[in-house]
């Protein structure tokens, strides 16, 4: 989103959703990137709103952040009653199928949870439910987001002139502070490929970005 609609911000820090935000504050330079960015706003909010159920998106985000970032919070399930199996003697079995059910807002920490008694801390569905329906609201959004990049790059290839990209998308040119970090035991592997081989577009990426062996130490000269 941030390199087909030249939006001013970090282009390898950005997320759907301080990117989104940008996009709604973003001041165009020009009357066609402001008829541009105002399109392809429109278009991702009602791909957003056409996906799912009002809040799914939030929801789904503030349950990965919270999965990845914070503690995870209690995870009840409940007894499902199945139908009964007889026996060939005829003796009966009486089933019950786990069922998990997920956080109602995941972003809050299991006191705050606790703190309002009057509103359901969990959602009344089967996790399974859940998380299949947020991977498919998911889908559903990433499609309908990809249509409207690829509608503004054609508007983009025919004029370029329309929406002009930012230096700011590159706040730091140089390379990052490098790891240290070297293996938990180094040297017990011998990596040392004489071919590379790469599908799709890979070897014109690394070309445009003139880091082949033969334009790269004139385009980016070692300081």
């Amino acid at each position: 989103m941030v390199g087909v609609l030249g939006l001013s911000t970090d282009l390898l820090t950005a997320s759907f959703t301080s990117t989104l935000e940008v996009l709604r504050g973003a001041k165009p330079k020009s009357e066609p990137c402001g008829r541009a960015w105002h399109s392809a706003r429109v278009a991702i909010e009602d791909a957003i709103s056409n996906s799912g159920p009002a809040g799914w998106l939030e929801w789904v985000l503030a349950y990965r952040n919270m999965y990845v970032h914070r503690a995870r919070r209690l995870m009840p399930s409940s007894l499902k009653p199945r139908p009964t199996v007889l026996l060939a003697d005829g003796r009966s079995i009486f089933h019950t199928e786990l069922v998990r059910i997920l956080p109602r807002d995941p972003q809050w920490s299991e006191a705050q949870a606790w703190r309002d008694p009057e509103r359901a801390s969990w959602l009344t569905e089967n996790a399974k439910t859940t998380l299949s329906e947020a991977k498919d609201c998911s889908a559903k959004l990433i499609e309908g987001t990809a249509a409207v990049l690829v509608e503004v790059w054609r508007q983009r290839r025919d004029d370029p002139s329309v929406i002009p990209q930012p230096i700011a998308e590159w706040s730091n040119l140089g390379l990052p502070k490098p790891s240290v970090f070297v293996g938990f035991k180094p040297g017990t592997q011998v990596f040392s490929p004489g071919l590379i081989a790469a599908g799709g577009d890979t070897i014109q990426r690394l070309r445009s970005a003139n880091v082949m062996d033969e334009h790269r130490d004139q385009r980016w000269p070692k300081s």
